[in-house]
């Protein structure tokens, strides 16, 4: 890319900006939002400037539905434009522009621009760990690993991606070596949330409920980024986990029930599943792509977490292990568009050699037995 000089009270806003939203917070979001609104106000033609403010409010839309069409978003869009209209080498348009693509279609396009964003900026750790959710979110799960392993390279003091570093390994098999590592990490940052909430999960997914709810209490701060609700649902997935197999069914139905929640959470699912009500979590998943109900990572927005475009990453990690197992993935699968995808560019995820069953068989035997539900229902 050409070097283009910049007013320097425009970059010092900008420079301030990228570090709160390395906070992935929301208070953090807004206050880079307002710190870019006023760099381009200073310098309208700082295109990075536009490229981070479309990145800001693309990361405060809802991660619980798509938002196409909406004021918010089409803010956050015009904002990506401007900056590839002013430098159609700025790779952070790019990576906005994929940051605000649906959630269960054009995953050929989001890759395209992400691709794009990483050959203009291979050395940018915000390009990178972009770069890792886009590719986890169609189920390449060893690539997205190298893509945050080397953001962390790039950004050795965040604890986000390095905690992130250690969450895939976990999902490799290294369990013991991610919970060391995780262990040092909270020694390092300590009262950082990135590493207690995804070294709990490393626990509850292996099974050491006590650890982790030990965990919970002795790290409060860091867990309350997740705000009320989410907390609570935490404590619903270890208790789901901890009861007497007779009555986790109808724990995991009034978990996934409407009237616990307008929004199906993925998490949800996973956490059922993993406790052996596969079939109520499946029955919920195909129910609400039939009715319309909103799918999502999570119950809601508190706590960030994926931007909408890349919220099927959840389904890929060690938590949704249980989930992935089972032969109705596939189904699942197709609904969220990704068989499509994968037919068409001949990539297939990394689960395809793990699960214990033959995917790609299965995956073309759930395009044949019917047109996707979503795409019947308008899909959410």
């Amino acid at each position: 890319p050409r070097r283009r000089l910049v007013d320097p009270s425009a970059y010092d806003l900008y420079l301030k900006a990228r570090l709160f939203q390395r906070d992935f917070g929301n208070e953090g979001l807004r206050s880079a939002a307002t710190l870019l609104e006023q760099a381009v106000g200073i310098a309208p033609d700082f295109a990075e400037a536009w490229a981070e403010l479309g990145a800001a409010r693309a990361f405060q839309l809802p991660r619980t539905r798509d938002t196409i069409g909406e004021p918010a978003h089409d803010a956050a869009l015009a904002a990506a434009n401007r900056a590839l209209a002013l430098d159609k080498t700025c790779a952070g348009g790019y990576r906005t522009l994929a940051m605000l693509k649906p959630a269960f279609s054009e995953h050929a396009e989001k890759l395209r621009l992400i691709e794009a964003a990483l050959a203009l900026a291979p050395s940018d750790p915000v390009i990178a760990s972009a770069a890792g959710g886009a590719v986890l979110s169609v189920g390449r799960y060893r690539e997205a690993a190298a893509h945050y392993a080397r953001a962390a390279d790039l950004e050795p003091m965040s604890p986000f991606l390095l905690a992130h570093v250690e969450y895939f390994r976990a999902g490799m098999g290294q369990v013991e070596q991610s919970l060391s590592a995780l262990d040092e990490l909270r020694r390092r940052f300590r009262g950082s949330p990135y590493v207690a909430i995804l070294q709990s999960l490393v626990l509850i997914y292996s099974e050491r409920f006590d650890d982790a709810e030990q965990l919970l209490l002795n790290e409060p701060e860091a867990f309350a980024v997740l705000g009320q609700r989410r907390r609570e649902v935490y404590a619903q997935h270890l208790a789901i986990m901890r009861a007497l197999p007779a009555d986790r069914e109808a724990m995991a139905r009034a978990l996934l029930d409407p009237a616990s929640s307008p929004v199906l959470a993925l998490n949800d699912c996973s956490a059922a599943a993993f406790a052996g009500c596969t079939d109520t979590a499946y029955a919920r998943l195909f129910e609400a792509f039939a009715t319309g109900r909103d799918i999502a990572q999570a119950p809601d927005d508190v706590g960030g977490g994926a931007v909408r475009a890349y919220v099927l990453c959840g389904v890929f990690f060690i938590n949704a292990t249980a989930f992935r197992a089972d032969k109705r993935f596939p189904r699942f699968c197709r609904e969220a568009g990704l068989i499509a995808h994968w037919r068409a560019t001949n990539q297939w995820p990394d689960c395809a050699g793990e699960v214990p069953y033959d995917f790609k068989g299965e995956c073309e035997m759930a395009l044949r037995e019917a047109a996707p539900v979503g795409a019947r229902a308008g899909g959410r």
